[in-house]
């Protein structure tokens, strides 16, 4: 009862009287402008975008029918010295070099002209980019489309896809300088076949989507022959071309170890318009006595 004594006690409780409306027009109140948030800094492209771009670039530009050029090779093994010069012609649409040995001196007896159909040609990229030899001219497709389905009564294509398709796992490791040179460089790791993507890094020049310098690491006959190189390029807006190659190489045999340092030089490049196709076969290079003043 004593609950119920309390609770009447309560509401007997005089109501508080209300407030009596005001007499003159509320004033308006100010609100405080939040500031304008800061512009976001643009975001540097990803490593993948990156390594992209380097590659579309490269594939894109004008591959000339014909180079002539000399290269210069120097190899470094436990202090003796091997030097060496010569003369290539190199022909574009199937790969194919001639190289005619340049006597160092008077003295000198170079190498007699072997023909090759694999040469370092002044666009060469190491299976960065595929070669083009034998497709006119054009590279293999990047950008993979979604196929269409096969069967006829199957579901009706309501969108499409474009994925792009890399050998490596692309990293940024940092901007740096390369003779001066703000660069940018990537580190490579192949998702398969180490053996046939040999690269590992890359630098790159941001503001034309270059290549200043790759490095490889080139095994072969069982890992017995293992090649760590530099290779550095000319590069600019319509320019990729191959200048200057360094590395170690060491050959296994057996108990037997050979390695040398190395550096490989190309330089004197002409681009012309065409060249005699028998510059290019063993047979008809000889019937023609060599190219003239060359051999």
């Amino acid at each position: 009862m004593r609950y119920a004594a309390l609770a009447a006690a309560l509401f007997a409780l005089p109501a508080s009287p209300l407030p009596s409306p005001p007499t003159s027009a509320p004033q308006s109140l100010s609100v405080p402008q939040s500031p304008a948030a800061p512009a976001l800094p643009a975001q540097p492209p990803s490593a993948n975008a990156l390594y992209d771009a380097a590659f579309d670039r490269w594939r894109a530009l004008p591959l000339p029918p014909f180079a002539t050029y000399q290269t210069h090779g120097v190899a470094t093994r436990k202090g003796r010295v091997q030097e060496w010069k010569d003369d290539v012609w190199y022909r574009e649409s199937d790969g194919r070099c001639t190289i005619v040995g340049v006597a160092l001196d008077a003295r000198d007896r170079p190498d007699p002209p072997d023909f090759e159909s694999r040469c370092l040609s002044p666009g060469f990229a190491f299976t960065f980019v595929p070669q083009r030899h034998g497709a006119g001219g054009s590279a293999l497709p990047l950008d993979v489309p979604t196929p269409e389905p096969s069967d006829a009564a199957g579901p009706k294509t309501i969108g499409a896809i474009t994925v792009r398709s890399r050998p490596y796992a692309v990293t940024f490791a940092g901007n740096e300088s390369l003779d001066g040179k703000p660069v940018v460089h990537l580190t490579l790791r192949p998702y398969r076949d180490p053996d046939k993507h040999i690269l590992r890094d890359l630098w790159i020049d941001p503001a034309t989507d270059g290549v200043v310098r790759l490095r490889g690491e080139a095994t072969a006959s069982a890992h017995l022959v293992r090649i760590i190189f530099d290779a550095s390029y000319d590069e600019s807006q319509t320019e990729q071309t191959l200048r200057l190659i360094t590395g170690y190489g060491k050959a296994q045999l057996f108990l037997i170890k050979i390695g040398a340092d190395f550096t490989y030089g190309l330089a004197d490049f002409t681009y012309p318009d065409s060249l005699p196709d028998w510059y290019f076969d063993r047979k008809a290079y000889f019937a023609h006595g060599g190219i003239p003043g060359k051999s």
